[in-house]
C-alpha cells in the first residue's frame, strides 16, 4: 500500500474509531498524529497508533523517548490493490515490569473476546495471527483481527473491536490507576534505545 493511501485511511479510520469508544463511554481516544512505517519482504508497511487519557503510552515525538504501552494499532498491509491488500486491527500492551499489575489485569478481558461469548470467533491472539501480524516489540500481548480493505468493512471492524473492548479496558485502567499503577509507570526510567528500534520498526 502507498503511504498516500495509508495516510487516507488513516484519516478515515481515525474518527471511526473515537466515535465507537465514545460510544462505549471512553472519551478522548485519539490518533498518534503519525503514521508508522515498516517493511515486509521489501513492501511499505505503514500504522497508526491511538490511545484513550490515562493510557499508559507515549507516542513518537510526546515526551523523550517513545514509550508503546497500551494502544490500538491499525496497520495497512502490502499487497495487490483490491485482491490481497488488508488490515490488521490490534489492540496491544507493551511487556515491562511496570505494566506487569495492568496486563494482569487485562489477561481476563483478552480469553474472553477470544472465547464462547458474543465475540466468539471474532479476534485471535496477536501471537496466532503471526507472521501477518506487525513486528512487535518481544512480549507484547493482546487481539486482533485482519479484514479486507474495504471502506465498509474496515470501518465496521474496528468500530466492532472499539466497542468490544474498550470499556473493560477503561475499567481495568482507572482501577490499576487508583493502586499507583500509572504513577508508577511514568516514574520508571526508559531506554532510550527501545524508542529507535520502535521508530524503525526493528526488533532487538
Amino acid at each position: 500500500m502507498l503511504k498516500d493511501d495509508a495516510l487516507s485511511w488513516r484519516e478515515r479510520l481515525a474518527p471511526v474509531a473515537a466515535r465507537a469508544a465514545a460510544r462505549a463511554g471512553v472519551e478522548g481516544l485519539a490518533d498518534d498524529g503519525k503514521l508508522y512505517h515498516d517493511e515486509v519482504d521489501g513492501q511499505a508497511r505503514w500504522a497508526q497508533r491511538l490511545a484513550a487519557p490515562g493510557w499508559p503510552h507515549a507516542a513518537i515525538g510526546v515526551g523523550l523517548p517513545a514509550r508503546p504501552g497500551l494502544r490500538l494499532e491499525v496497520w495497512y498491509r502490502p499487497g495487490k490493490p483490491g485482491k490481497d491488500e488488508e488490515l490488521g486491527l490490534y489492540l496491544l500492551i507493551a511487556d515491562e515490569p511496570a505494566l506487569a499489575g495492568l496486563r494482569a489485569r487485562l489477561e481476563p478481558i483478552w480469553a474472553s473476546l477470544l472465547g464462547g461469548g458474543k465475540a466468539a470467533g471474532r479476534y485471535k491472539a496477536v501471537a496466532a495471527l503471526e507472521p501477518l501480524a506487525p513486528r512487535l516489540e518481544p512480549g507484547v500481548a493482546g487481539v486482533g483481527r485482519r479484514v479486507g480493505v474495504t471502506p465498509a468493512k474496515a470501518e465496521a471492524a474496528l468500530a466492532q473491536l472499539v466497542e468490544d473492548a474498550l470499556k473493560p479496558v477503561a475499567a481495568a485502567v482507572a482501577a490499576w490507576t487508583a493502586e499507583g499503577g500509572a504513577t508508577a509507570f511514568e516514574a520508571t526510567p526508559v531506554d532510550p534505545l527501545a524508542a529507535l528500534r520502535d521508530k524503525f520498526g526493528k526488533k532487538p
